[in-house]
């Protein structure tokens, strides 16, 4: 069985996770969505000397909160269930998805709170943080191809971004799981290398040694994606391309009309060392569809 996390607060850009959770979940190959809304505690300290009264309160926002996506889960015909809870919305969200047996986390890149200018949120980065399952963060405004006929052979078309780190394996491993399980995958394989540089490097190397270094060191990060990928019913594309590695995934996803973005919650860089590296941080800021990290 098959189960999808979604995580909402009645957002904008959690309603948006819903909205996609309601379309694809069925096509990829999904038994059950558990809604979760966790209401932090510290809105609640008021309540301390009536704890009834504050977990009926909680439990009533928390339905609030999750009627959009239970509406759509229901029109779509998803089955699903609603948990919810009162305390750290990170933890518990994580927590609840581990109870559940989820193979995957959806929720919105952002909330309600007073820092909704940031591309992600605090418990957005948190849950990456903890997950040990994919994370697939919505944000928008997204415009997804409409989904395919459930009769047709339509496939989800997957831009999957790759660096040769052990993040970007996992996340092809991922895309792997999904053809296994009987989703038909369309894969643009797209690695991309720092911009071709002018000054003193153009006076030592030609720009045609320049790009072939780069084509050579590209093909060389999609080779074990590749290699994963060619055993397995997925039909694949793949590109090499030199400039911002941010800006460039969230273009070619939006040229190739992808559904999502894979990719590693960090790569090579040299701040490898962190949760969430600064590519795949500038992609969920730039990018019009949904991005499902992989640790």
């Amino acid at each position: 069985m098959r189960t999808w996390l979604l995580a909402v607060d009645g957002s904008p850009n959690g309603d948006r996770a819903a909205d996609y959770a309601a379309r694809w979940a069925r096509r990829l190959r999904v038994d059950e969505v558990v809604v979760c809304n966790v209401q932090p505690l510290g809105s609640y300290r008021a309540y301390a000397l009536n704890r009834e009264q504050m977990l009926a309160d909680a439990d009533e926002r928390a339905a609030q909160a999750a009627a959009h996506a239970r509406m759509r889960l229901r029109f779509a015909g998803i089955p699903h269930r609603l948990v919810t809870g009162l305390d750290d919305p990170a933890e518990s969200i994580v927590a609840a998805a581990r109870s559940a047996h989820a193979g995957e986390i959806v929720l919105g890149s952002r909330g309600l709170s007073t820092l909704g200018h940031l591309a992600l949120g605090s418990v957005a980065y948190k849950v990456v943080h903890l997950a040990d399952v994919p994370v697939t963060v919505a944000g928008g405004p997204h415009r997804e191809p409409a989904p395919p006929d459930d009769n047709g052979d339509g496939a989800h078309r997957i831009l999957l971004a790759l660096d040769g780190s052990a993040h970007s394996e996992r996340a092809a491993r991922y895309v792997v799981a999904l053809a296994d399980a009987g989703v038909p995958i369309e894969a643009t394989l797209l690695n991309v290398q720092p911009p071709l540089l002018a000054g003193e490097v153009s006076r030592l190397v030609s720009a045609e040694t320049l790009e072939a270094l780069h084509r050579e060191a590209g093909e060389a990060a999609l080779a074990p994606a590749r290699r994963l990928l060619a055993g397995h019913d997925v039909r694949v594309e793949a590109r090499v391309a030199s400039g911002d590695a941010g800006e460039t995934i969230a273009q070619v996803a939006d040229d190739a009309a992808c559904t999502r973005i894979v990719m590693g919650a960090r790569g090579l860089g040299k701040l490898a060392t962190l949760v969430l590296g600064s590519v795949a941080y500038k992609v969920v800021q730039l990018a019009t569809r949904p991005v499902t990290l992989v640790r």
